[in-house]
């Protein structure tokens, strides 16, 4: 008989097991354990607390410390993780996803900082919200940790705190600092020794930027991804978008000071840089091509790729046109000049890097932008001399002007407002909102100003520049309009207040403007510079601060870069990896290594000892992790770095050939590598994994899963051209930059094309739709269902439709509702002849909907071509090999080309559309689900690969085989990229027809103007309000 005392022990024994069977151990009463705290010299014993903390310090105790500090249980892989962060200055942790990097991150940071006075710890991620997610989990850990806090204390200033720009987890007078990096929007302009850029432009190039009264040198260029931002506004209307801790000079209490975006106020005077100042480069273009440059983007149209046109009653434009276009022998009708030929268009069109454009999308190419200053002259007369105005006063016996621009286009507004500050111009913008016509902005300025224009600028259109020197002449005196140097105005004697104790301030290259009103300009792409000497440069007028200068002037014990992918090299490189290049206490460090060095010289320092310093005090430390990508991104670099200096075990030789330092330490760098297959069962969810490995490609799982670096996806779509198409970077085009997010709704204005691949019975129903603009595509929108996920919804009472198809119509009906569209186009294969019908089955719609039908061809007549409703839906034999083969190798050189993009992907776009999503009250068809699905779009293009058929040797486009559940052959899905494929092949037919424009003349100015306009003045602005009855534009 069993006694019940063995029957306790046994039971207790079990419990054990159970208990600690998570440990991998066994039966850990069979492993006998020695307490480490049992083993106590004297000193330890009369210093108690000191025993502890080194006991608790040391990195194989790091399991105790967690279980009794922290309140945390940690398995055996994560006390590695640590124990390798703990003792290796470089570690490079590569994790799957779902690992838990950034909380292991958090834990190792926050344990370091307790044992560490004084240490300072740097989080950095590309957004702000990649650094923020270590910081959340270490308000967790610490909300979690009562023993800690009770260790630290609660007082004020201790544990965790945030900012508008910063997060900070204090312990002691330790702290974890998470910051974001960056500062201004894409389109901000800069003057550089080689021409003016937008600041997004800068990129790659090497050139000096205009910064307190002189060119200097770029130390780096760097893009920030998607931040928080403000704009701030002048009284003059001067602009910048900065994000909050951007700063820019400021007067305050008689003082210029830097001041941050989000502590600028109301009536704060700003400094604009007017210095009369101007690049050193030139281009091969003549003073009369810029000026002709100037009038035809005034009255000039340039939209038909078969004709020039100059719209004015004056002759005294002819000359000069006719320099540059050939002697005038086209059409004319006493107001429209024009000259015919394809040639002449593509060459002017080239010459400046233009492409056809309508008033609204005018701006000046980057060529006059780089030309001189004298032809730059010349081409501000000419937009003056045609879109501009001189309106004259008299008063008192002489004249009073103000001189004008008036544009449609935003971005020409913007340009030619900073270029006038390059002549010492201070032009005051305004806005005008006309109803349902486009927004006008208009530019003027008078005051002194008139005379700097004269001087430098001026009209060659005669009656304007007649009036122009009819006030030059007449005018005593120019006024110093708002041009005010800004001290209390209070003061009794103001002018000999300035010059006691102000005299700084008084600068004619330097206007003080006021801050009229500071709006929330939300979350965008933003860049920045730096310029080592004197860190700033002025940024469209404005004297903007270095804002990586904020970050660069921290010093770090410990920087951790998270998603380390996703980092800009160029501030990785210059300003991150700066934080750790000073010790933190350099003093004590210096002792410590002279003291070392006396030892060393009298033989008491041994390598032993030497190895036991550096664990202790391994210096500061550079902490990177993410997850695995492609092998011609930054990370696999650093990856392959690594691992050839651990490789290298010290070999001088081998670290010489590598370009590394020779007397490197490579024990100071280690990998860490988790994979999902050496995490132990049960950590992450398998179901997840298997449903992962089954449904998404190889390389793709490899890398976010294997932690395996791959070079590129292996198929007809390279996921690096992929991904060059997306707009978390703006794409530059010829004429913008791109930059878009996806949309549940289409803008009114444009086209869409709306491509289905209809659902077998295993198959997933795919819609995609095209956004159509001039000079690419944009895929704004995608959708999957199945017949399964169908089924579902009809039994929860979410949609009306029993038929599968009859709701696939339903759906494609709404779409077009909100993406108006001239095609739709349907694979006619599987269920697509059953969406056609359902499209036009009188049954299936509302009241206020039509019927919709195949398009009408006039070489392929139909029985439907005569039915009332929408002709849209085009039908498509996706089987034929021709048609594949040429909407592959199309789609994939719109991609070389930027033919066609996708929208910006990170999690904080994915964060902004669920948050969307919640504010509508969406739980289906939400802006989260069409992000993600055009996500899946990209995955399954790089599974696609090109074989040749065995018969006949034609291209076959498929994905690979799979083995699905129970050993059968399968493939992977391909229903989006089906999708895609056929929008883009008909919006390429589209886009290649180019609708000419033939306008008719019924009156115009010529019936409407005074042709004898001596002593009549030009206005401009009143032209606007003529009867638009008078004009009939014809469109074939």
């Amino acid at each position: 008989m069993i006694s019940k005392k063995k029957i306790k022990s046994e039971i207790n024994r079990t419990k054990e097991l159970l208990d600690n069977a998570w440990f991998g151990l066994g039966s850990t009463a069979d492993i006998e354990v020695i307490n480490p705290l049992q083993k106590r010299s004297r000193d330890d014993i009369e210093n108690p607390h000191i025993h502890l903390l080194r006991f608790i310090r040391k990195p194989e105790n790091l399991f105790f410390t967690a279980k009794h500090i922290f309140n945390l249980d940690l398995p055996p892989f994560q006390l590695v993780v640590i124990k390798k962060l703990w003792t290796h200055q470089f570690p490079l942790l590569i994790g799957a996803r779902g690992f838990s990097k950034s909380w292991s991150t958090a834990l190792y940071l926050m344990i370091k900082t307790l044992f560490t006075p004084g240490l300072k710890c740097v989080v950095v991620g590309a957004a702000f919200r990649q650094s923020k997610v270590v910081h959340d989990y270490c308000e967790k850990i610490w909300k979690n940790a009562p023993v800690l806090r009770s260790i630290v204390g609660e007082e004020r200033g201790q544990g965790p705190s945030r900012d508008i720009d910063r997060c900070v987890m204090r312990i002691g007078t330790g702290e974890i600092i998470s910051i974001p990096i960056g500062c201004l929007s894409a389109d901000t302009l800069i003057t550089t020794n080689k021409g003016i850029f937008s600041l997004m432009s800068l990129k790659n190039k090497k050139v000096k930027v205009w910064a307190n009264n002189k060119f200097k040198d770029i130390g780096f260029f760097y893009e920030n991804g998607i931040s928080q931002t403000y704009k701030i506004i002048t009284k003059k209307g001067f602009t910048y978008v900065g994000t909050p801790n951007h700063k820019m000079k400021v007067v305050r209490d008689n003082v210029v000071q830097w001041v941050r975006t989000d502590e600028m106020k109301i009536g704060d005077y700003i400094l604009i840089d007017r210095t009369r100042r101007w690049h050193k480069n030139d281009t091969e273009v003549s003073v009369n091509d810029a000026y002709v440059l100037g009038i035809m983007i005034g009255d000039g149209s340039y939209v038909n790729k078969y004709f020039l046109r100059y719209t004015s009653i004056n002759n005294d434009f002819l000359p000069y046109l006719e320099q540059s276009f050939g002697k005038h022998e086209g059409y004319y009708d006493g107001l429209h000049y024009q000259w015919n030929g394809k040639k002449l268009v593509s060459d002017w069109l080239n010459k400046w890097e233009l492409k056809p454009a309508y008033s609204y999308q005018k701006f000046l190419p980057d060529k006059i932008l780089c030309s001189s200053k004298e032809k730059m002259a010349a081409c501000l007369s000419g937009l003056f001399d045609t879109d501009g105005r001189i309106n004259l006063s008299r008063s008192k016996g002489y004249y009073s002007c103000v001189i004008g621009y008036t544009t449609t286009s935003k971005i020409l507004h913007d340009q030619i407002k900073y270029l006038l500050l390059h002549f010492g111009i201070i032009a005051s913008s305004h806005i005008r909102k006309r109803g349902k016509h486009r927004i006008q902005y208009d530019l003027y300025f008078n005051g002194k100003n008139i005379k700097l224009f004269y001087e430098q600028i001026g009209f060659k259109l005669r009656r304007k520049q007649e009036i122009l020197e009819k006030v030059i002449a007449t005018k005593k005196r120019f006024a110093n309009i708002d041009d005010i140097i800004p001290v209390d105005n209070q003061r009794a004697n103001k002018a000999s207040y300035i010059k006691k104790n102000c005299q700084y301030l008084v600068n004619d290259n330097i206007f003080y403007d006021q801050v009229k009103k500071i709006e929330d300009n939300g979350f965008i792409e933003t860049f920045d510079i730096n310029v080592p000497e004197d860190n700033e440069y002025c940024a469209n007028g404005f004297c903007s601060h270095n804002t990586g200068e904020k970050i660069r002037g921290q010093r770090a014990g410990i920087i951790a870069v998270e998603e380390f992918n996703a980092i800009p090299q160029e501030i990785f490189e210059v300003v991150i990896k700066g934080f750790a290049m000073v010790s933190t206490d350099p003093v004590e460090r210096l002792k410590q290594h002279a003291r070392i060095q006396v030892l060393r010289d009298q033989g008491l320092w041994t390598e032993k000892h030497q190895d036991a310093f550096e664990l202790v005090n391994m210096g500061n430390q550079t902490l990177i992790s993410g997850t695995a990508g492609f092998g011609f991104q930054p990370y696999a670099r650093y990856w392959r770095r690594y691992k050839k200096i651990i490789e290298s075990k010290g070999d001088k030789h081998k670290l010489e050939e590598m370009g590394e330092d020779p007397n490197l330490n490579w024990k100071d760098f280690c990998v860490i590598r988790i994979p999902y297959d050496m995490i132990p069962s049960g950590f992450m969810d398998e179901k997840t994994v298997a449903h992962s490995k089954a449904t998404m490609h190889t390389g793709l799982f490899q890398m976010e899963l294997g932690c395996i670096f791959i070079e590129d996806s292996n198929g007809f779509f390279k996921r690096s051209l992929i991904e060059s198409c997306v707009t978390n970077k703006p794409v530059q085009l010829s004429s913008t930059a791109v930059q878009f997010h996806p949309r549940l709704t289409g803008d009114r204005k444009l086209k869409y094309i709306i491509a289905i691949d209809p659902a077998s019975e295993s198959d997933k129903f795919s819609i995609v739709v095209l956004e159509l603009h001039n000079d690419h595509r944009r895929i704004v929108y995608c959708w999957t269902t199945t017949k399964t996920e169908h089924r579902k919804r009809v039994n929860q009472g979410a949609v009306e439709e029993e038929n599968f198809y009859a709701y696939a119509a339903r759906k494609i009906r709404e779409l077009i509702k909100v993406f108006p569209s001239d095609k739709i186009v349907i694979d006619s294969q599987g269920g697509g002849y059953q969406v056609n019908e359902a499209l036009h089955d009188k049954d299936k719609i509302n009241s206020d909907e039509q019927l919709i039908w195949e398009i009408v061809d006039p070489n392929d007549p139909k029985d439907t071509d005569h039915k009332a409703g929408l002709h849209i839906v085009e039908l498509v034999y996706f089987a034929d090999a021709e048609y594949t083969r040429n909407a592959n190798h199309g789609l994939r050189k719109d991609m070389e080309d930027k033919a066609i993009l996708f929208p910006m992907f990170d999690p904080l776009s994915l964060a902004f559309a669920a948050e969307e999503d919640n504010r509508s009250k969406r739980d289906y068809d939400t802006l989260e689900d069409c992000t993600m699905e055009i996500e899946e779009l990209k995955n399954e293009l790089t599974t696609i690969v090109v074989t040749q058929t065995q018969f006949n040797n034609r291209e076959h486009w498929d994905t690979p085989e799979i083995k699905q559940a129970g050993g059968k052959k399968g493939r992977l899905r391909k229903d989006r990229y089906t999708s895609l494929l056929m929008a883009n092949a008909t919006a390429r037919k589209i886009q290649r027809a180019e609708p000419q424009e033939i306008y008719t003349q019924v009156g115009g100015f010529a019936h409407l103007v005074d042709r004898n306009i001596a002593g009549s003045l030009y206005t401009g602005l009143g032209w606007e309000n003529l009867d638009p009855s008078i004009f009939t534009v014809v469109r074939r």
